[in-house]
C-alpha cells in the first residue's frame, strides 16, 4: 500500500523485490530494512543496505543502482515525524546515505538533509485503455509504417511469436530466454546489470514470479523459428509500469525486435490499466518520441555525520556535479556535430 500510494510508484520497492534482493544480493553489505508504525499499522518504510568502503559505512537502496526510481515511503497519514525518525535510524546505522533514482520534490530530502544532483531527465509516457489511440498520437505515420514493415521483414524470415507473459509460471518459464538474448546482445561484456550475472539471474527467477502473483511482472519475448531474439522486462507498481530491461539478439538487429517487444509490453500493460509508464534511461531517442515529457531522477547524498562521513559526502557530490557538467557537455558537442553535419548535407544538396 506504501509504494502504491507514492507520488511516483516504484515497483523496486514492493517487498517482493527488496526481500529477494536483499537475501541474494545485499552482499557483502548488510540489509537494512526500516519500517515506521503507527499501533498495529505501518506508515513508512525505508529499504537500505549498508556496506563499508575505506572504513566508511554507506547506506543505499536495497536494489542497487537499478532501483529506480525511489524514495522514501510514506502512508498518506504518517504523522509529521515519520521521515525524520526513518531517516535518523538510518543515520544510526550509517555513516552517510547515497540514494539514486530520486524524484523531483523527494520525502527523503524532507527527512533529513541531502544535496541534490540531477543524473537524468527520464522520459514518461501516460497512456491508458485506448493504446491504438495513444500509438497514433506519439509515433509518425512514417515511424508506424516502418514498425510494420520490420514486423512484417520478420514475419518472412520465420514463424513469429509474440508471448506477454504475465502469471508466475509463464514468467518463471520465459525468464531464461530474456537472459539468453541479454547475452546475445552483451556477448560477454559486463552491462552492470543483475541480468549479466549468475547471482542476478537468479534472483529474477525468484523474484519474477512472486511479482507477477501480484500483477506486478510483465515479460514480453519476442521468438523467431522458436529462438527467442528479443525480450522487455516490465515491472508494475498500481497503474505505474517501469521498462525495465530490455534487449534483442544482435543478429537480428536490422528488423528492430526489441522495438516490438517493448510495443507488445506498452500495449498489453496499457490494457491492464496502465496510466502512466516510466520508459527510464536517459535520452535515447527512440524512448524520447514516445514520451509525453521527462521527469528528474537525482541522486542524493547526505544523512552524514562525523568527519568520515561528511567528508565522504562533500567529495560524492562535489564528483556527481562534476560527471553532470560531463554529461551536458559531451550533449551539447553531439547536438553541435549534428547540426553541423546537417548544415553540411543541406549545402551539399544545394549545391
Amino acid at each position: 500500500m506504501l509504494v502504491r500510494a507514492a507520488a511516483r510508484p516504484s515497483p523496486f520497492l514492493l517487498a517482493d523485490y527488496v526481500a529477494p534482493w536483499a537475501e541474494r544480493l545485499a552482499a557483502p553489505g548488510t540489509p537494512l530494512l526500516l519500517a515506521a508504525e503507527t499501533g498495529s499499522r505501518i506508515v513508512g518504510g525505508l529499504p537500505l543496505v549498508v556496506h563499508r568502503s575505506g572504513g566508511v559505512a554507506i547506506a543505499r537502496w536495497v536494489g542497487g543502482v537499478e532501483a529506480t526510481p525511489a524514495d522514501l515511503l510514506l502512508a498518506p497519514d504518517a504523522p509529521d515525524a515519520t521521515a525524520g525518525a526513518l531517516a535518523r535510524a538510518a543515520e544510526g546505522a550509517a555513516d552517510l546515505a547515497i540514494l539514486s533514482g530520486l524524484g523531483a520534490a523527494p520525502a527523503a530530502a524532507d527527512a533529513a538533509p541531502l544535496q541534490l544532483v540531477e543524473r537524468i531527465a527520464a522520459p514518461v509516457l501516460d497512456t491508458g485503455p485506448d493504446w491504438d489511440a495513444v500509438y497514433e498520437a506519439h509515433v509518425s505515420s512514417q515511424s508506424r509504417k516502418t514498425h510494420r514493415k520490420r514486423r512484417r521483414r520478420l514475419e518472412e524470415s520465420g514463424r513469429l511469436e509474440i508471448e506477454v507473459a504475465r502469471d508466475a509460471t509463464a514468467v518463471r518459464r520465459a525468464l531464461p530466454d530474456a537472459f539468453a538474448v541479454h547475452a546475445k546482445r552483451w556477448d560477454g561484456a559486463a552491462d552492470g546489470s543483475t541480468f549479466g550475472t549468475e547471482a542476478g539471474r537468479a534472483f529474477h527467477l525468484a523474484a519474477g514470479p512472486r511479482l507477477a502473483d501480484l500483477g506486478a511482472a510483465l515479460l514480453v519475448v519476442v521468438r523467431l523459428d522458436d529462438e527467442p531474439i528479443a525480450f522487455q522486462y516490465a515491472l508494475r507498481a498500481g497503474t505505474s509500469l517501469c521498462l525495465f530491461r530490455i534487449g534483442h539478439d544482435p543478429a537480428h538487429a536490422r528488423h528492430s525486435p526489441g522495438m516490438l517487444a517493448m510495443l507488445a509490453a506498452m500495449e498489453a500493460a496499457s490494457r491492464d490499466g496502465v496510466t502512466r509508464i516510466e520508459l527510464l534511461g536517459g535520452g535515447e531517442e527512440y524512448k524520447l518520441a514516445f514520451a509525453d515529457r521527462t521527469e528528474p531522477m537525482q541522486d542524493g547524498v547526505g544523512w552524514a555525520h562525523g568527519p568520515r562521513g561528511r567528508t565522504v559526502a562533500a567529495l560524492k557530490t562535489a564528483a556527481l556535479r562534476g560527471r553532470r557538467r560531463a554529461r551536458r557537455s559531451q550533449r551539447l558537442r553531439r547536438l553541435l556535430r549534428r547540426d553541423v553535419s546537417a548544415g553540411q548535407a543541406q549545402r551539399a544538396t544545394r549545391s
